[in-house]
């Protein structure tokens, strides 16, 4: 994980804090602690959700990397070998 997610998933958390308590405050009076810890633990679960998937897509991204290439050194090597056999062809007739 790169540090710009790391902290732009901590900034996620820093905020649902701020939202709440001062949504809680602004409408009812007061806070309710457990609100915010709920609110807290959606946010940090959804952050690591997306942190998730985003290694899951970068490790993907990497194996598609790897088959193109020796797809493409496949190919390669095939079109030498059947521009050998075309020259040997040739040079007997």
């Amino acid at each position: 994980m790169e540090t710009r997610d790391m902290f732009l998933a901590f900034l996620m958390v820093i905020s649902v804090i701020v939202f709440s308590y001062e949504w809680l405050t602004t409408f009812w009076g007061q806070s309710n602690s457990l609100i915010v810890l709920s609110a807290i633990t959606l946010v940090a679960s959804l952050a690591l959700m997306i942190l998730s998937l985003n290694s899951k897509l970068d490790k993907m991204e990497k194996r598609i990397d790897e088959k193109e290439r020796s797809l493409r050194f496949n190919i390669q090597s095939f079109e030498e070998e059947v521009d050998d056999r075309l020259d040997s062809i040739k040079k007997k007739l």
